[in-house]
């Protein structure tokens, strides 16, 4: 998914002291995902604005220790880690493992004595390795979906505050 900057980098400073002094937060941020040959917002990266907005609220009313204030910190936190490891992902998908050629080597007296023991051995470590690589993807899933249910009970609870108010 290519990636359209929505706001332009303020060059001059003035413009940024102007909208400070008046109130008005800029977020300087790509908000936009092109998919499927549309632009679309990115909802993932608005609700980490929103969640790190309002942290920056809390941290300014000293309210760092309350529980709400924990969840969404954690949360930012943990969304931040997962968007680095699927960049990380995408990137590695983009540029290949290296394309380096293997050089031709003799074969030793050992090499050829034990070629099969070798082949076992090397297939076992990727066996191991693979089993490795599904257990990660399944603990992330479930660190996906605990996060989730965390995001879905704070937005409960803050509609609920916001509708007692």
């Amino acid at each position: 998914a290519e990636s359209i900057p929505a706001v332009a980098e303020m060059s001059d400073e003035s413009e940024q002291k102007e909208n400070v002094v008046s109130g008005v937060i800029v977020q300087v941020e790509d908000l936009s995902v092109v998919s499927e040959n549309c632009i679309r917002h990115n909802a993932t990266m608005i609700a980490d604005i929103v969640i790190q907005m309002i942290c920056d609220d809390f941290k300014y009313m000293d309210k760092q220790n309350e529980p709400e204030y924990l969840l969404m910190n954690t949360k930012l936190k943990a969304d931040k880690e997962i968007s680095k490891k699927q960049k990380k992902a995408l990137k590695k998908q983009k540029n290949g493992k290296n394309n380096k050629p293997k050089r031709i080597k003799n074969k030793s007296k050992f090499a050829n004595k034990y070629d099969e023991r070798i082949k076992s051995i090397r297939e076992s470590e990727q066996n191991i390795q693979r089993r490795k690589n599904n257990v990660e993807q399944k603990e992330e899933s479930i660190k996906i979906e605990n996060y989730e249910k965390i995001r879905k009970e704070m937005l409960k609870k803050f509609n609920n505050n916001m509708a007692k108010k």
